[in-house]
């Protein structure tokens, strides 16, 4: 009797450590889709209204570019995935769809270009500075990512802990 109790008590706490462990690892992720988000007026000294404003314009005619483009690359790489798993993989499709996925990956990094200069040229000398010291204007992808490289608030932005 007591060693059924003991089993019982064993097994209810391994599962209470484990949600334990899942809540844990959750919490401390769950930010880290909100890093991917461009905010450009972090640590950029005296914005003015206008700038935030034109600023978040063409944050928001960017966000809907990308997210076309995003959606299409996912959408090659599934189409991708099906030709890698087929019985007889057609390397002629797959190589045709890897292309692709190519160009559209240089098309995103060619509008991101274009709108990180669009919002330079809205700032001033000093603000330029700051702008080009941010994290953000960096790639951190690869190995690198998830070993302290991400993109955290900084000092002057407003909803920075």
């Amino acid at each position: 009797m007591k060693t059924i109790r003991l089993k019982s008590l064993s097994v209810i706490l391994a599962v209470m450590l484990l949600s334990f462990g899942t809540q844990l690892n959750a919490q401390r992720y769950q930010g880290k889709n909100m890093q991917n988000k461009q905010n450009f007026e972090c640590n950029i000294p005296d914005l003015t209204d206008e700038q935030k404003s034109k600023i978040e314009v063409l944050k928001v005619s960017h966000l809907k570019e990308v997210t076309t483009h995003k959606n299409l690359m996912s959408e090659k790489r599934a189409h991708l995935n099906t030709l890698r798993t087929a019985d007889k993989p057609d390397m002629n499709a797959i190589n045709k769809t890897l292309d692709e996925i190519g160009a559209l990956r240089t098309n995103m990094q060619k509008k991101s270009e274009a709108h990180r200069q669009s919002v330079r040229a809205l700032l001033t000398d000093n603000q330029r500075v700051y702008f080009d010291a941010r994290k953000g204007n960096r790639m951190h992808k690869g190995n690198m990512k998830g070993k302290g490289m991400g993109n955290g608030r900084g000092v002057n932005c407003p909803n920075s802990k």
